[in-house]
């Protein structure tokens, strides 16, 4: 058992790592992706007809950044000092999901808002792979 003062000293050097964890522009730009795809009314999001359908609002920007230090935490666990883009697709269920305000017809569906950001990372993750398969020839 750890004494309180040596559970801070731990906690704050945890912190510390944390946010030495590098997150390349690639992450930062597949999660601003997954943002702006769950918002229907953002004007750069990929199409998605179940998000123009289902969702009246997304106001998932805290949510990112909740995503984010998740993914950094992931990474760390997993030894790694960096996160990958692959981090974000066990984070941002939990971490967006529950800021997707659903049209009102559609709130009785359990576990819309959880599906719909699932679906939305993977469309992205899968976008961002055909974009490297298509720069690396």
């Amino acid at each position: 058992v750890l004494s309180g003062e040596d559970a801070v000293a731990k906690i704050e050097r945890f912190k510390r790592m944390v946010r030495a964890v590098e997150v390349q522009e690639e992450v930062k730009d597949a999660l601003a992706l997954i943002v702006a795809t769950l918002d229907p009314h953002h004007d750069e999001r990929l199409a998605n007809k179940t998000v123009d359908e289902k969702v009246a609002s997304a106001t998932v920007v805290r949510g990112a950044q909740a995503a984010l230090l998740m993914a950094k935490v992931n990474a760390l666990l997993e030894g790694r000092a960096f996160v990958t883009v692959e981090d974000l697709e066990g984070v941002t269920v939990p971490t967006l999901a529950h800021r997707v305000m659903l049209q009102a017809d559609e709130i009785t569906e359990p576990d819309l808002s959880e599906k719909i950001v699932a679906n939305v990372t993977q469309q992205v993750l899968n976008h961002i792979a055909n974009a490297r398969k298509s720069r690396n020839g």
